[in-house]
């Protein structure tokens, strides 16, 4: 296996060169009729070229003659654990006849033992989506097939050629291995967020910050006191539930306790780097010590215990998982702040405010907040794959192909032409029953019927990212919230001041003008798989830092808080922690190598 990879200045110019390409005009508009011809055309075309015969008998299939096929998705990503049903099943039942039961650790709340406990009985899945260091070593143990013989039959596959071929030289150039996902073809400087929102940066309950006055906000300590100001105004919801500053969860703790990262990441402009050393620049020139005595991470915790004893940190946030926390922050309306602008609705989006309770960022003088940019690489160091014991695997792959062409990415999205939208005068406009915020609409019949809001993907991580443009779109974006009309038709009492109150058009926009955006540029590095030894140290290491930090932030002293920690420091050396220091060091050191030339490159 290839221990080591570097971005090479062949990377490096097809990067300059793609950001050179990027904001060419939209494609020639191309009718729908059209373009479903044409993609038909398209695949029927490839279903004839050379690869393994049972590709080409299983595309000459009409879907209703083929077996019936379920696989299981080992996905460690989804926040759903069963059968794939409602609107998003039933379409890719007519079209492949396929059925998907989904595997999450998520969920399944074992997290790395059922990884360990499925793999040691030899198999994953038929189909995985999980991240980088145990992809890598499922293609060294031999759990992943070869795609290689298989991609040309795939033309949107075959798109994605750059970030899977780069990917490959991880484990065995010859080989590909796995599909990157959420690959970009916009500015790899420009964060990859969620339009006209981003996903790292200070979310709260626009409404009860405005009931307090809408003060400045200084900096995170200052935020700390906003959020406690905003619950002592409004401690219980309508039913008279207690209400809370902040709603943690532990489904998402890997290294760190997640929640206490975001924070960093969201208002201060650190970045995972390596393990338990971080990035405080892009660039990678100030690599900083998460365990550090003081370190950014303990001043973190220690503000959520001071607010933990001044009973605005929910009492359940160790126990509970992600759909407890949504329950709470949009139903039942008793969160002030979220960690991401998808845990709430968004003022930006189309809300109905008596369904749910309007959330928007609200900056601070000192942010920094931080986001990775569009990368042709992939994003976020999550992979698709196939498990080597799938029966089907070129209908698996068939599904994969959907997935990135312009049908799959916009049915991903609950797009469905005459449905949800419709195209007027060349653009996309969202149709009466998508812009219908009742939370209890149903899917029509033909699709099944059943919960709308229940009825999508629940497989959560795709191939393209959802900001790109779409040729069924006339080179509009799949992602509606970035549509004129969207955007027209979502105005309302609290987007409206928000554009006043910060002279900008959305939080993006206000991050632009201010620069107070710190953006890591879309590249393709991607750390070597743990050797190891490595692993089990840093599970050890994991188990006690996670341990130790849910039990500081429930402190009820300042004595308990200081002993918990220093217990856990003192007891890390006995783990092996200074050998994991070590490696993680030179993890980073390889990262800054990469990608400090690519920030300098394009600043």
């Amino acid at each position: 296996m290839q221990k080591r990879k570097f971005l090479s200045v062949t990377a490096l110019l097809l990067v300059l060169v793609m950001l050179a390409a990027c904001g060419t005009t939209a494609p020639e508009a191309t009718t729908a009729a059209a373009a479903t011809t044409a993609a038909a055309a398209t695949t029927a075309a490839a279903a004839t070229t050379a690869a393994p015969e049972a590709t080409t008998a299983a595309a000459a299939e009409e879907p209703a003659e083929r077996e019936f096929y379920s696989f299981e998705q080992f996905n460690s990503y989804a926040n759903y654990m069963g059968i794939q049903g409602g609107y998003y099943g039933q379409i890719i039942k007519e079209l492949f006849n396929i059925e998907i039961n989904i595997i999450s650790p998520i969920v399944a709340g074992t997290g790395e033992t059922l990884y360990q406990t499925r793999t040691a009985a030899g198999a994953l899945g038929e189909s995985i989506i999980q991240r980088t260091a145990p992809m890598i070593d499922c293609a060294n143990e031999g759990f992943l097939l070869d795609l290689t013989p298989y991609l040309p039959n795939y033309p949107n596959l075959l798109k994605l050629s750059t970030a899977y071929e780069t990917f490959a030289k991880n484990y065995d150039p010859d080989a590909i291995m796995v599909l990157p996902g959420r690959v970009s073809s916009l500015p790899m400087d420009e964060p990859a967020g969620n339009g006209i929102d981003v996903e790292n940066a200070p979310f709260m309950r626009y409404d009860w910050y405005l009931d307090i006055g809408a003060p400045k906000i200084n900096d995170i300590d200052h935020l700390f006191e906003v959020v406690a100001e905003m619950v002592e105004a409004h401690p219980t919801n309508a039913d008279g539930q207690q209400t809370w500053g902040f709603s943690l969860f532990p489904d998402w703790d890997y290294a760190l306790v997640h929640c206490v990262a975001t924070m960093l990441t969201g208002v201060e402009g650190y970045s995972g780097g390596a393990g338990y050393i971080w990035n405080a620049t892009p660039d990678h020139e100030n690599p900083v010590n998460m365990l550090d005595d003081d370190s950014p991470y303990y001043k973190m915790i220690k503000r959520y215990n001071t607010a933990f004893r001044r009973g605005i940190v929910d009492i359940d946030s160790a126990t509970q998982n992600w759909d407890t926390l949504v329950a709470k922050t949009q139903v039942e309306q008793r969160v002030a702040y979220a960690w991401f602008n998808f845990l709430a609705t968004s003022v930006f989006n189309r809300i109905n405010l008596d369904e749910r309770p309007p959330f928007a960022m609200v900056p601070l003088e000192t942010m920094s907040p931080h986001a990775g940019g569009y990368s042709p690489f992939g994003l976020e160091g999550t992979y698709y794959a196939i498990g080597k014991e799938a029966k089907y695997p070129e209908r698996i792959l068939e599904f994969y192909d959907w997935v990135a062409s312009d049908e799959g990415r916009l049915i991903w999205a609950g797009l469905i032409e005459g449905l949800t939208y419709e195209m007027v005068d060349g653009a996309p406009v969202l149709t009466q029953f998508a812009l219908d915020p009742d939370p209890d609409k149903r899917a029509p019949e033909h699709l099944g019927g059943g919960s709308w809001r229940d009825g999508g993907q629940r497989l959560n991580f795709e191939l393209v990212h959802g900001n790109d443009n779409v040729d069924l779109l006339n080179g509009y974006s799949r992602n509606s919230n970035l549509w004129p009309s969207t955007i027209a038709s979502n105005d309302n009492e609290y987007n409206i001041k928000w554009r006043e109150m910060f002279d900008a058009e959305g939080p993006l926009d206000y991050l632009r003008k201010t620069g107070k955006m710190s953006v890591t540029p879309g590249n393709d590095f991607a750390s070597p798989s743990d050797p190891s030894d490595i692993q089990t140290i840093r599970a050890q290491i994991t188990t006690q830092v996670q341990n130790a930090t849910w039990r500081m932030i429930y402190a009820e002293t300042d004595e308990e808080f200081d002993s918990i920690w220093a217990d856990m420091k003192g007891r890390l050396d006995d783990f092996g922690f200074q050998e994991l220091m070590a490696y993680d060091e030179t993890i980073f050191a390889m990262r800054k190598e990469a990608i400090g030339p690519l920030v300098k490159a394009l600043q």
